[in-house]
């Protein structure tokens, strides 16, 4: 093939192989191959393992009558699955050759109609422009959903230690005393239901808050320390700004030096364009105690 008609021979090349039928193997023996399965009744295909790395080849369910079934050969993800359904006519998967230590394998590149074990980032259901409903690229314990506006990112947590304020029950001092020693707040020994507010800053319309939780440490000496944590939220209105808890963790009440670690998980709110969020801590502290306040983590849904 000479370079100066290159591009014209990789188009005029034939990238598709013949279907081996039901209960066949499928050999991909060249580059871009592209196989087209035809079923007559519910059938199995089974995908040959590469023997070399780099190739790309596409399976795609052409004509359906019953459903087809591929077995990739030595797996298509790290977990070794390799069974694939393609249950509608049009349904496809990509592949990679990958190698791994001495042995190659198929790895998904990207797929439409099949689900996947490990990764599904299927994208059926979408037509003229619409969804019928959002898919999920899932990787481990983390998944990102590709709606047609945007990317959903679960369990997004973001660390708070600035901002606060105190509150209208004496007792906390803003970061760390005298000599500001980058904590968010403390509260020295003999202090009774003192209050601190900690707005909750850079959510965003559509976020869904799902937890929180308190990072510091508590100075007991044998003394009894209680410490309180309330997510709220402000509602505009228009006879008042309206204040309504969220969710509040367990009391912390303790009698001995402890980690704050306390957290409110399970919540479920979504952030509506008028609203707005805090965190109202209550500390009680006994003599020759007290309380040092790292921050705050909030664990969000981001759309």
């Amino acid at each position: 093939m000479s370079a100066h008609r290159a591009l014209y021979d990789l188009k005029a090349a034939d990238y598709t192989m013949t279907d081996p039928g039901a209960g066949g193997t499928i050999t991909i023996n060249r580059q871009l191959a592209v196989v087209p399965v035809v079923t007559a009744a519910a059938e199995a295909r089974t995908l040959a393992q590469p023997t070399k790395a780099g190739l790309i080849c596409a399976i795609v369910l052409e004509t359906r009558v019953g459903d087809a079934t591929l077995t990739v050969t030595g797996g298509y993800n790290q977990a070794a699955d390799t069974d694939i359904v393609f249950d509608t006519a049009g349904d496809w998967v990509k592949f990679h050759s990958v190698k791994v230590g001495a042995s190659y394998y198929w790895r998904v590149l990207s797929s439409e109609g099949v689900s996947l074990a490990g990764i599904d980032n299927a994208l059926s259901g979408v037509t003229a422009g619409t969804a019928a409903a959002n898919k999920a690229l899932v990787m481990g314990a983390a998944s990102i959903n590709l709606g047609v506006l945007g990317v959903v990112r679960t369990g997004r947590q973001r660390v708070i230690n600035v901002g606060a304020k105190l509150g209208s029950g004496a007792g906390w001092t803003l970061g760390g005393g005298a000599v500001n020693t980058g904590l968010m707040a403390t509260m020295a020994a003999s202090q009774t239901a003192g209050t601190l507010v900690v707005p909750i800053p850079g959510l965003k319309v559509g976020d869904t808050i799902t937890a929180f939780s308190l990072v510091g440490q508590i100075e007991s000496a044998g003394g009894a320390v209680t410490l309180d944590a309330d997510l709220r939220k402000h509602t505009a209105a228009a006879a008042d700004v309206v204040d309504a808890s969220v969710g509040a963790i367990t009391q912390i009440a303790v009698t001995a030096d402890a980690i704050v670690s306390a957290a409110k998980s399970g919540l479920a709110e979504v952030v509506a364009a008028d609203e707005t969020f805090y965190i109202l801590l209550t500390g009680t502290t006994a003599a020759s105690t007290d309380i040092a306040l790292q921050g705050i983590t909030i664990t969000v849904t981001e759309s």
